[in-house]
This record gives structure tokens, sequence and C-alpha cells, in this order.
């Protein structure tokens, strides 16, 4: 069972914000990626604030800035220790909440920037990849009492050694939805560059269909296998604490974006719901000499493996070849390179038999059993001449792997067989 869970230490029973309605903005990396995008938010927010709305702004740090600082540290000491990497990387979110409050103190609007330990948020010590243990949001709700807006920096707290720690790439989602959660907000408004969720990428397919609503299982189903609007674990808390989060375009205020809730059903008229790709994915082998499955179990390798549960099999050879375990290159990579480190006695060149491939995973409700369709997805492709390396089947879809220069065909086949075409 999973016992993820923070505790909120603010006590909204005592909120004076009753005649309000609060609302948590985040704005992620291309939304402030500049000082230019920043003034142009900053008067998004001025206007909302004009309105009376009340608003806690969460930000990243500018679109590219959390790799450059990661470089930073590479250049320094391939093997940097992750402490002080987590006191690097947590800058960039910093820089943009400084920036931020000046844009707004500028316009008359009282402001004030904080930093994930200024907003008391508590995580375990797991440097890079933090878990929220708690939320203690007396310092945001006193600001909030005084009209001012709280800038808070997403993606990082503080451990209970007092330790600067960062909830992995994305994490500013949890933070947004953290918060949330704590205030009992209206809304968490996760602002990006697209304008909601699609039932497929646009950028692979131009007639993708955008979801007035989604539930909250499609949807952490979805960002679990690859869909990059939102963090796994913002939908996740967001689901368990019953905190709406509307996913809208920084660029347009036409649209009225996403709404993922617990009340919302995800449906079309085809059986499938959502089509998802992840690139740059590796194939970590079970069926050499190695043993694959003390390594993960032994290590935090198992933490960066694609979608918790997933069975992955070869379709030629089936499941007596041994394990497989499929992972995203970019968390891959690092996490190889700490277990060599560490002098483990593992001879990790052999693990890795491919990479640079692609995730593309079918999602329906539960109820779909969308599994079924194994078969009907293996004819069609093959006909296509697609080989599909591996698959993997879940209570809410099914998964295969492809070559990376097979994605659009793939998608695409994958499109038109199952009706969106024709919605």
């Amino acid at each position: 069972m999973d016992q993820r869970a923070f505790s909120l230490g603010v006590d909204v029973q005592e909120k004076k914000l009753s005649s309000n309605r609060l609302y948590i903005k985040k704005f992620g990396g291309t939304s402030v990626c500049s000082v230019e995008r920043i003034e142009v938010i900053a008067d998004k927010i001025a206007a909302s604030h004009h309105k009376g709305d009340k608003q806690v702004i969460v930000l990243s740090a500018m679109a590219g800035e959390t790799n450059r600082l990661f470089s930073l540290g590479q250049q320094i000491d391939s093997n940097a220790c992750n402490r002080e990497l987590d006191v690097l990387v947590s800058t960039g979110e910093q820089v943009n909440i400084a920036l931020m409050a000046m844009a707004l103190i500028k316009r008359g609007i009282k402001a004030r920037s904080m930093t994930g330990v200024q907003a008391n948020i508590r995580t375990c010590s797991q440097f890079g990849s933090a878990q929220i243990e708690s939320v203690d949001a007396t310092n945001i709700q006193s600001l909030l009492n005084e009209n001012i807006i709280p800038i808070v920096a997403g993606f990082q707290g503080q451990d209970s050694d007092g330790n600067i720690t960062t909830l992995g790439r994305g994490g500013s989602d949890t933070s947004a939805v953290a918060i949330a959660a704590a205030l009992q907000a209206q809304e968490c408004m996760i602002y990006t560059d697209v304008d909601g969720i699609y039932h497929i990428d646009p950028k692979i397919v131009s007639e993708a269909i955008k979801f007035k609503s989604v539930s909250f299982s499609v949807m952490h189903e979805m960002a679990k296998l690859g869909a990059k609007v939102l963090h796994p674990d913002s939908v996740y808390y967001a689901q368990k604490y019953k905190v709406p989060i509307r996913v809208l375009s920084s660029l347009s205020d036409k649209s009225e974006g996403t709404l993922i809730d617990t009340n919302n059903t995800t449906s079309t008229k085809s059986e499938i719901i959502s089509i998802v790709a992840q690139e740059r994915i590796a194939i970590l082998d079970g069926s050499i000499e190695n043993n694959i499955n003390n390594l993960c179990n032994e290590t935090a390798l198992n933490k960066v493996c694609l979608s918790d549960g997933l069975i992955w099999e070869n379709p030629i050879k089936g499941n007596n070849c041994g394990q497989y375990y499929a992972a995203p290159q970019v968390y891959l990579e690092p996490s190889l390179h700490k277990i060599d480190s560490n002098s483990l006695c593992y001879n990790l060149e052999h693990f890795v038999s491919e990479s640079e491939l692609v995730c593309i995973s079918l999602i329906a409700e539960p109820e779909q059993k969308v599994a079924e369709n194994l078969t009907r997805v293996l004819d069609i492709l093959g006909k296509q001449d697609i080989h599909v390396k591996l698959t993997a089947t879940s209570e809410k879809g099914l998964s295969i792997i492809v070559d990376d220069e097979m994605l659009y065909q793939t998608v695409r086949t994958l499109h038109c067989e199952f009706g969106f075409d024709k919605l």
C-alpha cells in the first residue's frame, strides 16, 4: 500500500479568507523564461489581484536554468555530493521569485518572495528526489491576511536537519499542490506553454483533442507514462487531498484549460482515452548473466523505471527470458553512474541492452480493460512493419517500446486504428 502523505500544519478553520476565493498559481519555466516573460506574468497576476482574487504564486526556474546549474556542478565534480547539488540547483527558483516580487512591487502590489524553507515545506532527506512530509502554511497565511502576495520557490524544501532539498524534476507542480492542500485553495492552477490536456501530443498529431476535464486516475496514469504537462506526484497528492488542478496556457487568456478533479470522468467516443509517448527510453535486459532483479532491489534504480507495477515482456520470446526494465535515459544514466561509483559488484555495461527508444502507451478508464487490445495492437503495427521490442499491460492500459524513428508512424497508426481520426 502506498503510504505517501504529508501533514498540513495550518488551521484552515481560522483562515480569514472565507469571503475571497484563493488560487494557487504555478508558472513553469517556459512561462517565466526571461525578464520580459516575468513582466507579462506580473501583469496577469496584478489583474487578478485588482479583481479581488487571493493568490499564492509558485515559480519554477527559467527554462534551461536547472540544467545549466547541474552542468556547473558536473564541471567541478562529475560525482558531486547530492546535498551540494541541491543547494546549487535550488538557486534557479530563488532568482525568479525575487524578480517576480520586484515586478509586482513596481506595480504597486505588496508581494514577498519565499524560499521553500521560508514557506515551511518539510521533506525527507533524499537529496535530488525528496518527498514532502509536511507543509506548515502559517507564514504564507500571515502574508495573505496582510494582503501580501506570497511568491514561493517551487521544487524545494528543507529536511529535519535543516538541509535544502529538491523534489526532482517537475517538483514545482508538487510544491503548488501541497500548498493548495494546506490552504484549502479553490484551485491549483498550473500555467504552462500548452492550453490544456490533449488526448495525444499535438506536435505528433495536429488534430489532437483537448479535454475539458480529466479524471485524477487517468491523469495520474498519463503523467506516470510520460505526459509532460504534470508531475505524477502532483496528481497523486491532488487526488489524495481533493485539490482540483486546472492546466492552462500562460501565453493566452482565451482558453479555460483542462480541469482535473475527483468528480470528472474522461470520456471520448473511442475506447481509448489517451495515447502517451515518452522518448529517450533505455531497456535494462534481465536475460543476461547479471541478476538485474537484485540490482533494482538493492539500489534506488527501481525508482527511475517506468511506472510502478509494469512487467515488460518480449512479444516474441514471452516471459521466459528474464525480467526487463525500461527507464528514461535522463534518470537512468546518473543512477547507473552512482551505483558504479559506490563500487557495487555489478557489471553495469551489460545492463543497458538498447537505448534511444520510445515508449508509447494506450490509456483508458480501468473498466475498459484496454490490455485486451494487445493482440490487436501487435497485429496492426506488424502490418506496418513496426517492430515492437517490449510490451507491458496494466489495469489502465498497455505500453509498447519501439525504435525512436518509428514514433510518428506508430502513434498515427494507433490514432487511426482506435478511431480518433473520426472524432
